[in-house]
């Protein structure tokens, strides 16, 4: 984990992930949700809402998606 908030907070986020891949270019995030402990869903973990890496071909670091379309290269949306 390289950080957790107790309420969302979009820009803090952000600013988490793009100061991490910074700083190693070369991992990928998992940005999750934890569920609170009133919610019968806590039991099943937690729900993974994206991936983040830096995209090679711009060094941006990017929110990932899986292409459909074409199963050997995922897809990039830069965040930056």
């Amino acid at each position: 984990m390289i950080c957790s908030f107790n309420k969302f907070n979009k820009d803090a986020i952000k600013e988490a992930i793009i100061g991490h891949l910074k700083q190693n270019p070369n991992d990928t995030i998992e940005h999750c949700k934890d569920f609170n402990a009133s919610d019968i869903r806590k039991y099943y973990g937690y729900d993974i809402l994206d991936f983040y890496e830096v995209n090679k071909a711009n060094n941006k670091v990017s929110k990932v998606t899986k292409n459909y379309l074409n199963n050997k290269k995922p897809l990039y949306k830069s965040i930056e």
